[in-house]
């Protein structure tokens, strides 16, 4: 038996910050150097973060919400990709 779950697709072109309403969507980036922000760290929030494009310039910069932290660093960030 398989189970299919319906997810939304969000595009994205210029900075964003998420909502914990946007929860589970599929971020579909395609602004150049786009900057999202997550919103403050929740349980049960999750978000798949796509980068539209390989194209130099086209990055994804990845911000933590608040006083967050990405990736058990120490001190709150972001991440490029």
């Amino acid at each position: 038996m398989s189970v299919l779950v319906a997810r939304l697709l969000l595009t994205i072109r210029t900075d964003t910050t998420l909502t914990a309403a946007e929860s589970g969507q599929i971020i579909l980036v395609t602004g150049a150097a786009t900057v999202v922000t997550l919103p403050t760290a929740a349980a049960g929030l999750n978000y798949t973060i796509v980068r539209g494009s390989a194209t130099a310039g086209q990055d994804v910069i990845l911000t933590a919400g608040a006083s967050d932290t990405i990736d058990a660093s120490a001190t709150a960030g972001s991440i490029t990709n």
